[in-house]
């Protein structure tokens, strides 16, 4: 009988797992009970950010984890290592009643290391050569306060998940301290590589791998592996590796695998030929369009796609969804909740979660399974949303914080006054001790800024909460679109 073996499909920030079939047979005896034959369930491939626990919630589905096998940096380990907005990549089976059960789960991070430099107007730093992008939807651990790059420092150790875009830059959906500062992690493709001098390139950081141990390499190492590295230190800039991993394709999997795929499009040649990562699909005029038609696909944009591998490992799309980024935030207390609706009210605004919306809890408490159910009138909460096409406000995520006298918002501007704004319903009013920024974090006047301010620019407001849809603001400054 030909074992079961564990397979990798390298997919942005991780790689799939997949379960090789166990083929053959043994020779029949009268003890032998007849075989099967009802067929085994269906295996279906699943990668996108966490955006809840109670099992746990991948690309709004959820998976039961009581007899998964947890793979976390390539090591055993369980559920409570993992934290929402990580990206991980499940092995799952649905059973007659619809349920789903996850039998593998596996997280590997794109980069651990010091932090070299941060943008905060471009919403970007660099840790280890790498660029890491972050946008509103990034997660960011309780410990990193305000939880944006703005709480976060040069020469600090982070541990990032996250996926490349087309440029080759990482784009965050979740970023956290380490407390290791002597390991270093890298995972991207390998260029530049020099055999002489062992040295290698991934992006912006070189590596020495002289002194690594080589694993899972059925050859030399060569521009365009993928690879992911460890290290200990950093020697006149140097990558010093100790062990370099490849990462294969996906490959060999059994044409009808399902395929559940969360990410941001790499390669674009057409809405019928692209990649996510290392992932190439096809769309076709039987394909299903959600939230976008076939003439939105483009670079970087993000998709949902579901679908099957064929005999190729190209995955043939069913359905693709677009994913829409958050541009609408409010901080503020929660004043009405319906859990069974899926609705709250926050600072007078109404807004919907829905199975894309993503849960923290970034409180006291920390409740890894918070969900809508746990939120009450009266909890302050950071509301990251978007409006979609029939007006409401859907929820990308929900954070609940401790209590906090700072209030903001941020969204598309309703009207403006002579020193005042609208948005979102909520009035904005400014006096001669509110501060205001332009796009480019610049200080400017009252004047300036009201001169330039226009119909649904978007615009963030600081301040303290004094009527149930008024903010006198402190700070008040443009955002970028972007």
């Amino acid at each position: 009988m030909q074992s079961a073996r564990l397979k990798f499909l390298a997919l942005t920030s991780v790689s799939l797992i997949v379960l090789g079939a166990c083929g053959g047979g043994s020779s029949s005896s009268p003890t032998t009970p007849p075989a099967s034959t009802t067929p085994p369930p269906s295996v279906t491939i699943v990668s996108g950010p966490i955006t809840g626990f109670g099992s746990v919630i991948v690309n709004g589905t959820r998976y039961e984890t009581d007899n998964a096998q947890f793979r976390i940096e390539g090591r055993t380990g369980n559920q409570s290592d993992l934290k929402v907005g990580q990206i991980v990549t499940l092995k799952a089976t649905q059973d007659d009643d619809g349920d789903w059960e996850a039998s593998e789960v596996s997280f590997n991070d794109m980069v651990q290391g010091p932090i070299e430099s941060i943008n905060l107007t471009n919403n970007r730093m660099v840790v280890l050569g790498q660029t890491v992008v972050v946008r509103a939807s990034t997660s960011f651990d309780e410990e990193i306060s305000p939880g944006s790059l703005e709480g976060l420092m040069v020469g600090e150790f982070v541990q990032v998940s996250g996926q490349l875009n087309g440029a080759g830059n990482i784009v965050a959906t979740q970023i956290e301290r380490s407390d290791d500062t002597t390991s270093f992690e890298i995972t991207g493709h390998v260029s530049g590589l020099n055999r002489g001098v062992m040295t290698f390139r991934i992006r912006g950081q070189e590596v020495d791998y002289s002194g690594a141990e080589l694993v899972d390499f059925t050859g030399d190492i060569a521009n365009g592996n993928r690879v992911e590295i460890e290290g200990t230190e950093l020697q006149n800039g140097v990558f010093s590796a100790t062990r370099v991993e490849y990462q294969a394709k996906n490959e060999n999997i059994d044409s009808g695998t399902q395929a559940d795929i969360k990410g941001v499009i790499t390669e674009f040649t057409s809405a019928q030929d692209f990649k996510i990562g290392e992932i190439a699909i096809q769309s076709d005029s039987d394909t299903v369009f959600e939230n976008c038609q076939a003439s939105d696909l483009a670079l970087d944009v993000e998709v949902h796609v579901k679908g099957e591998f064929d005999e190729n490992d190209v995955v043939q799309a069913d359905e693709i969804e677009c994913e829409f980024e958050a541009n609408i935030k409010v901080e503020s207390t929660v004043d009405a909740v319906d859990s069974t609706a899926g609705t709250l009210t926050v600072f007078g605004v109404d807004f919907t979660v829905n199975e894309d919306t993503a849960f923290q809890d970034k409180s006291m408490t920390g409740d890894q399974m918070f969900n809508l159910d746990n939120v009450m009138v009266g909890d302050f909460v950071t509301v990251k949303a978007y409006e979609a096409e029939d007006g409401s406000l859907l929820v990308r995520k929900l954070e609940l914080e401790d209590a906090d006298e700072e209030h903001s918002v941020t969204g598309p501007v309703d009207t403006v006054g002579a020193d005042s704004l609208v948005i979102l319903g909520i009035d904005i009013l400014t006096d001669a001790e509110t501060e205001f920024e332009s796009a480019e974090d610049m200080m400017i006047d009252a004047m300036t800024f009201f001169d330039q301010v226009m119909v649904d620019d978007l615009v963030e407001a600081e301040g303290m909460r004094t009527e149930a849809d008024q903010l006198a603001a402190d700070e008040v400054e443009f955002e970028d679109e972007d």
